[in-house]
């Protein structure tokens, strides 16, 4: 999970259970967009007690995703980002890349950030958001036709703990 991006004294974090002396963990992390939930700490009471580690991303690291994710964000709605996995609106059979428009309203920095399980520090970004703009989509006799007005798009994307600057998005 994403807590292999922490090292405990200078070391990988074992695997395996380790006694403890009471005080604070020796715990560090490898990027500064993850840091331990709390400060970790055994008391003389958890003696033969199992201590539990947490991983979460960092207020900064947040605020740079935010950021990073309404750049990305702007560019699809644009056009100016020719990426097929850019958000689509949530409607039946949108033709990618079509979509035009501008968001409703300012989104704040502030969209459902997940570390995913892998080791690797991927997190995946959810959000949900309301444009006005124009779109297309395919009919059943695959014809396409054009739409305007206001519209939901929903965005899924992955980021790097590495790099936050860099979105990726991801199909639905």
């Amino acid at each position: 999970a994403s807590l292999n991006r922490l090292t405990f004294a200078g070391r990988p974090l074992p695997s395996s259970e380790v006694l403890l002396f009471p005080g604070a963990l020796p715990l560090a992390t490898d990027v500064r967009a993850v840091q331990p939930v709390d400060r970790p700490a055994i008391r003389l009471i958890d003696d033969g007690q199992r201590t539990s580690l947490n991983v979460a991303l960092s207020g900064a690291a947040k605020q740079a995703l935010g950021q990073a994710l309404n750049k990305a964000l702007a560019s699809c709605l644009s056009g100016a980002s020719k990426d097929p996995n850019c958000p689509q609106p949530d409607e039946t059979r949108p033709i990618p890349g079509s979509l035009r428009a501008s968001l409703n309203r300012a989104r704040p920095d502030s969209p459902s950030f997940d570390l995913a399980e892998s080791a690797d520090g991927t997190i995946e970004l959810t959000d949900s958001v309301s444009v006005t703009g124009t779109w297309a989509q395919w009919d059943f006799n695959n014809q396409a036709i054009k739409h305007s007005g206001a519209v939901t798009v929903k965005v899924q994307a992955e980021a790097s703990v590495s790099d936050l600057n860099s979105i990726y998005w991801t199909a639905p």
